[in-house]
């Protein structure tokens, strides 16, 4: 029974081995800490500091994320990168207030695949940004 069972095992290890399927261990999460400097932020992220020139605490956010105060993190981020996965969806729309919304005379900014804004309050009138969402490349 032991031989029997031993070989079920390893028969379902190959099987996944050969279609692919990866180890819980190696998904992405879709929220990261990372460290200083944009070299710490991961392909497929979007990358914010609290600090400008991506000092401070550091968060990496894999997918939508509706309020950056779920992970405390909203009105604080002074300096963002995203370095997305290249392709139709790579851009991102910061939004300035939670559920993906505009408030308090504040506008959203769009932030291009690959590109950063090394200190908001230069560009964005202060914009702290409190979601986001992933949109389709512009050209």
């Amino acid at each position: 029974m032991l031989k029997k069972t031993m070989l079920l095992a390893a028969t379902a290890g190959i099987v996944a081995t050969l279609l692919g399927a990866a180890p819980a261990s190696a998904a992405q999460a879709n929220r990261i800490t990372v460290g200083e400097g944009v070299s710490s932020c991961p392909v497929g992220y979007l990358c914010a500091w609290e600090r400008p020139g991506y000092k401070g605490a550091g968060k990496g956010m894999l997918i939508d994320e509706k309020n950056w105060n779920d992970f405390g993190f909203g009105n604080r981020a002074a300096s963002v990168y995203n370095h997305g996965e290249p392709g139709a969806f790579g851009d991102v729309i910061l939004y300035p207030c939670p559920d993906y919304r505009e408030c308090a005379g504040k506008e959203s900014i769009r932030l291009r695949n690959g590109s950063w804004f090394f200190d908001l309050d230069r560009v964005s009138d202060g914009l702290r940004p409190e979601s986001h969402r992933w949109v389709r490349s512009q050209g």
